[in-house]
């Protein structure tokens, strides 16, 4: 976790909400950073994702529901902390999501955002990050599932710094290449692409997503893979 986290150390909370939380890896680390916590909510649009999560060991304190972060189900100022990880993007009304962010974040509560970006700097192994991340959002907005593009790092500060939040501190993090080679990693990959060619080969553009994608396999071979560009947030309300 990034070291801005570092204020919630030891700090006693009641209440969590983790948005988009997918099968809930970002809500086990922001709790794990806590001295102790009542509940902790996490909520996502898919049923498969909260499946998965449910399959999962994680402290049981920690609850699952199926929710439309557009619409949280949930009264006004009721989360010490609410939480997203690498979702914004995702979000068809981000604005939406983000005003129901704050609507149910009490008073002096913490906003933490962690989001991925791309940039024209990041080197070749980090491209290829963004550029699968990017191709899977083509399959999945062909098959009528929002999934934006990445943001570049201004648009991403944009976004957070224009909030109404008494507070904004980040910390920007690049993606070590630490085994840009890594075979467990090309496995990953290779199976998710496998995964979303399945997906397209009834898309009318098919052949155009595939051979996209094909590439993008022929580029991990070549230049590596490495986490992309990331700014984690802490904000106060």
């Amino acid at each position: 976790m990034a070291q801005i986290y570092s204020k919630l150390n030891n700090k006693k909370v009641e209440s969590i909400l983790d948005l988009a939380t997918g099968q809930g890896g970002f809500i086990e680390e922001i709790c794990k950073e806590l001295q102790d916590f009542t509940s902790a909510i996490a909520v996502d649009s898919s049923s498969k994702a909260i499946d998965a999560a449910l399959k999962k060991d994680l402290d049981n304190r920690i609850s699952f529901r199926e929710m439309d972060c557009e619409n949280l189900e949930f009264e006004k100022e009721s989360f010490d902390i609410v939480s997203i990880c690498n979702s914004i993007h995702h979000l068809k009304d981000r604005d939406k999501v983000l005003g129901e962010a704050l609507r149910v974040l009490k008073k002096g509560g913490f906003f933490i955002v962690s989001e991925m970006y791309h940039s024209h700097l990041e080197r070749p192994s980090q491209s290829t990050h963004s550029d699968f991340h990017h191709w899977w959002g083509d399959v999945d907005s062909a098959l009528g599932n929002y999934h934006g593009k990445t943001f570049d790092r201004e648009t991403l500060l944009n976004i957070v710094q224009s909030l109404p939040l008494d507070s904004v501190e980040f910390e920007q993090f690049d993606g070590l290449d630490e085994d840009i080679y890594s075979e467990d990693i090309q496995k990953h990959l290779t199976d998710a692409f496998e995964m979303y060619k399945k997906r397209a080969e009834n898309l009318e553009n098919a052949s155009e997503l595939i051979a996209k994608g094909e590439g993008l396999i022929n580029k991990m071979k070549k230049d590596g893979f490495s986490p992309a560009s990331r700014l984690e947030f802490i904000c106060q309300k």
